[in-house]
């Protein structure tokens, strides 16, 4: 439910270098799961920040970890959730 209120209040003005956070399931309240696809420069650094991992040996590339979530702000635990880091391809401009 709070990642349906943040997602509600973002500004949607995207830039090439635009960190996306996204909600990929329906927004209706009967939803039990939530699937929030982030990407851009800081995704990675988002992941990190949300579980408090310092470093992303704990996250091997396409598979499914068990994690506390955590407000970056007040340190709140916010849930547990799964989550999946996707490496992603480096770009040359």
């Amino acid at each position: 439910m709070i990642f349906k209120e943040i997602l509600s209040r973002t500004t949607r003005i995207f830039t090439r270098s635009s960190t996306i956070f996204a909600l990929a399931t329906g927004q209706q309240l009967r939803n039990g799961v939530a699937i929030i696809r982030v990407s851009g420069p800081l995704a990675t650094e988002s992941l990190l920040k949300l579980t408090k991992e310092t470093n992303l040996d704990k996250f091997q590339p396409n598979r499914l970890y068990l994690r506390k979530l955590y407000d970056c702000k007040s340190n709140d635990l916010i849930d547990q959730c799964m989550t999946v880091w996707f490496k992603g391809k480096k770009r040359t401009r």
